[in-house]
């Protein structure tokens, strides 16, 4: 397209010239990047209804040169092993980090881990801080399996210490008597503890006064004369008081004497109080007849209570801890660990001291469902992901949520995030960007996400709906929207109980007013939300009796306009305000397309002769193409248009036979009958629904298949491949994830815009190429149930606005986009393909606009 005028031009390129300087000195990188998009980044994995989440033990955050991360160490595997696969290729891991936005294991690292600091010895150990590591089960030289502490300096793990002890407690402090920074280590032996120091080359055991305990944690401390090491703890076995606070002098562990009530001291911390320095301790103490979990000894040396609850009588008694941790611009002692149990409700967590007050606690729960049993958190940092500065709480966690009568309980399996800044600082999140689900029972014999397509509020946008309990790293309730770019967390009524979820979404027209409507899993029917997100509203008199799995709208022909059709013991639709069945057989699945004959709702069913796909005229059924072949009733229908016309491709169980060729997993119906797609989908567990879809990413229109399947067209193949020109082409494994007995393999593709989503329960331990090895140092994670594969445009496509031509419009779109502005259109801005978006983009556009070629 050329410029109807020179007079265009020249308006052009003076409009064109405001922005030259701008463009000059402030390139900007190209726009989202085309192909697969492993973006929604995810939690550690996802939760369960499981009394036995990950057990996340420490935290900090580290840089080995490659940037800062989180790393986090767990001593229990769990049933979900959060770091890793329990798979021969690649071994589960108690220690991983999030860098960049994306969980990754750390290189060389197998077995569990219980504590991870990261220490600066100065002088003694040069090159910046390194990173310590306790209870390693860490291969070391000739496969042998070395126990103890480990140091990671960024490129390979050294020893420290190898002989079989606990460690309990790591420091780096500088007594001031010349030795420089060294490590100060405690450690428990089984027959006895000590504390021992390493200056980088040699070990030096400290005396002691005495015994002390096996949970035993160093703080360093300005109690007013200085910086000071205190070593605090209770022995958590035998429940008997054996120690005191202890204190380094620089030649002993010298007793600190404290009134009688304040002990046992657990843990010890120094703050600056607006009176001074204050020493606070927490443990089990008794001050004026008061019980106390939380003590502070002010600069005068008076202890005031701090009004902490105690932990309950007669149970195990599981250890207080303290952590001190730079919160935006101050200084905070967190207090964590199993708090209080009011009632039978676990109310657990952290407080916090400023030195002034002491927060309320935030409560977090061992399971999702029950909310019941005991939870403690164990370890926080600050750390900031890309998203802003976090506290990070780690700890033996199934879930988290705000105190109040009904909370929204946060998936947590180990560790969550609260944001310290803006709307949601103070809240408890997930800490993925993706889908957070839970996978325990909702009525169905496999539990799943279930994802559509729907038209509502003016643009197209995918409804995810069922275990869903998290989006983007924030809470959400069963049923959210997603329209490309932004998340909505619809309302949840009360009725939305664990099992009792949201299935089939769908939009109604009723009184020229948009309806969000969804059928519901354990009792069934189609409902939507009253105006005020509490109560849900029947659609239809009488309410459809039966569980509905999805709903569609279409126009039969019969019924004045589009109405509603669902799925839940056949077929159904709302005719005059009520549902009416036309159709009883077992159908899991339809679609409406255009074949060429103009739209139908196709669906798959039983018929007399055997299984196949009916085709309804409004008043009756009949079949597609002729009898026989289907050996099960297909599980999923899509229309997809290879070049040569729309054609349905219909996806089922095992093997199917038509014509007297065999069909593995999937067919097409070309106008007559049925055929099959070479050599098909085969291996995996067949029972599994293939999710199909019709996608171009660029390169051609093809069709996607996932599922449970190990070959496609005969080529190794796990979960994901598409047919493209005539033949099966692998395209990525993907690994499903099992847990509690369920495959849960169930997965979804939808298309949105130019982007086409894999959603479900799987990545549990990477995506990579069909066919590559497995590298087990990769991401442990790379989605949560979520990946986006984005259409790639042509190399140069000069109408960025996607209106038809190229003239001025596309130059203001071009301006607009590169100063920082929105990209609906999604279109490739890096018209000259340098990799960033400047000056030379706009040359190329004008020249294109004035008639030159665009390459």
């Amino acid at each position: 397209m050329v410029f109807a005028s020179a007079r265009e031009f020249v308006r052009v390129t003076v409009a064109l010239a405001a922005a030259m300087a701008l463009l000059a000195a402030t390139p900007k990188s190209c726009g989202q990047a085309c192909g697969v998009q492993p973006g929604f980044e995810p939690g550690l994995t996802y939760s369960t209804t499981s009394y036995s989440p990950s057990s996340i033990t420490s935290m900090d955050v580290h840089d080995d040169g490659t940037g800062p991360a989180l790393y986090v160490a767990e001593d229990n595997y769990g049933p979900l092993a959060g770091f890793g696969s329990r798979t021969a290729n690649l071994p589960a891991t108690g220690l991983a980090r999030l860098r960049n936005g994306r969980w990754e294991r750390v290189p060389g690292y197998a077995g569990l881990a219980r504590l991870v600091r990261s220490l600066d010895l100065g002088a003694n150990l040069p090159g910046g801080p390194q990173l310590y590591v306790w209870g390693g089960d860490q291969p070391g030289q000739g496969g042998v399996s070395t126990i103890g502490l480990l140091r990671w300096d960024g490129s390979a793990w050294h020893t420290v210490q190898s002989v079989s002890i606990t460690g309990v407690s790591i420091a780096a402090f500088d007594d001031g008597l010349g030795g420089g920074r060294q490590l100060y280590v405690a450690t428990d032996r089984g027959s006895g503890n000590d504390v021992q120091r390493w200056n980088g080359h040699q070990w030096q055991t400290l005396p002691m006064m005495g015994h002390y305990d096996s949970q035993g944690v160093f703080s360093i401390v300005d109690d007013g004369s200085g910086p000071r090491l205190y070593l605090g703890g209770i022995d958590s076995n035998d429940q008997q008081v054996v120690s005191k606070l202890r204190r380094w002098n620089g030649a002993q562990m010298e007793v600190v004497e404290v009134p009688p009530g304040i002990e046992p001291i657990e843990s010890v911390e120094g703050i600056l109080g607006p009176d001074g320095p204050e020493l606070v301790a927490c443990g089990s103490f008794t001050i004026n007849g008061q019980a106390t979990s939380l003590a502070t000894r002010k600069p005068d040396g008076t202890w005031v209570n701090l009004h902490v609850p105690p932990q309950p009588q007669g149970t195990y008694r599981f250890p207080i801890h303290m952590r001190k941790v730079h919160e935006l611009d101050q200084d905070l002692v967190y207090v964590l660990g199993a708090l209080s149990h009011p009632g039978s409700q676990a109310v657990n967590g952290y407080y916090r001291y400023d030195g002034v007050s002491v927060t309320e606690p935030m409560s977090t729960y061992v399971g999702l469902a029950a909310q019941t049993g005991y939870a403690y958190s164990r370890d926080v940092t600050v750390f900031d992901d890309g998203r802003g500065p976090a506290l990070w709480v780690g700890g033996w966690l199934g879930g988290a949520a705000q105190p109040s009568a009904t909370p929204t309980i946060i998936p947590a399996n180990g560790v969550f995030r609260v944001p310290l800044t803006g709307n949601d600082a103070g809240r408890p999140h997930a800490i993925g960007k993706g889908i957070e689900s839970w996978a325990g029972s909702t009525g169905a014999s496999n539990p799943r996400l279930l994802v559509q397509n729907i038209h509502y509020q003016g643009r197209d946008q995918l409804a995810i709906s069922g275990p869903v309990f998290a989006v983007d790293g924030r809470p959400a309730q069963q049923l959210v929207l997603f329209d490309g770019q932004h998340w909505t967390v619809q309302p949840a009524p009360s009725a939305w109980a664990y099992s009792y979820l949201p299935l089939g979404v769908g939009v109604q027209i009723a009184n020229g007013a948009e309806r969000l409507v969804f059928g519901q899993s354990g009792f069934g029917g189609v409902s939507y939300l009253s105006n005020d997100g509490a109560v849900l509203v029947s659609v239809g008199q009488p309410g459809l009796p039966a569980f509905v799995s999805a709903l569609v709208n279409f126009d039969d022909g019969t019924s004045g306009g589009p109405t509603l059709y669902a799925l839940g013991a056949g077929v159904w639709r709302l005719v005059e305000g009520g549902w009416q069945r036309i159709s009883s057989a077992y159908t899991p699945s339809f679609v409406v397309g255009d074949l060429g004959q103009g739209s139908r709702l196709f669906a798959s069913m039983s018929f007399a002769d055997g299984p196949g796909v009916g085709v309804w005229n409004g008043t009756s059924w009949t079949r597609l193409g002729p009898a026989g072949g289907f050996a099960s009733v297909p599980t999923s229908l899509v229309v997809h248009d290879d070049g040569a016309g729309p054609h349905l491709y219909a996806g089922f169980e095992s093997t199917g036979t038509f014509g007297g060729v065999a069909a593995a997993r999937i067919a097409k119906f070309d106008g007559s009958g049925w055929q099959p797609l070479g050599a098909g989908l085969t291996g995996g567990r067949n029972a599994v629904p293939l999710a199909l879809a019709s996608f171009d990413d660029g390169t051609g229109p093809a069709l996607y298949a996932a599922g449970d399947f190990a070959t496609a067209g005969g080529v190794a193949c796990r979960g994901f491949a598409r047919w493209r020109s005539g033949r099966w082409e692998p395209y990525l494994d993907i690994n499903q994830r099992s847990v509690d007995g369920y495959s849960l393999s169930t997965l979804n593709l939808n298309v949105l815009g130019d982007t086409l989503y894999l959603t479900g329960f799987f990545a549990d331990t990477g995506l990579r190429p069909a066919g590559a090895p497995t590298n087990t140092e990769s991401n442990v994670i790379q989605a949560a149930n979520i990946l986006a594969i984005r259409a790639c445009p042509p190399a140069c496509f000069p109408d960025l606005n996607n209106d038809g031509v190229t003239d001025q419009t596309d130059v203001d779109y071009l301006i607009n986009a590169a100063a920082g502005g929105d990209n609906p259109t999604h279109a490739n801005l890096d018209l000259n393909n340098d990799g960033v978006i400047d000056q030379g983009d706009v040359d190329v556009l004008i020249n294109v606009i004035a008639g030159a070629p665009c390459q």
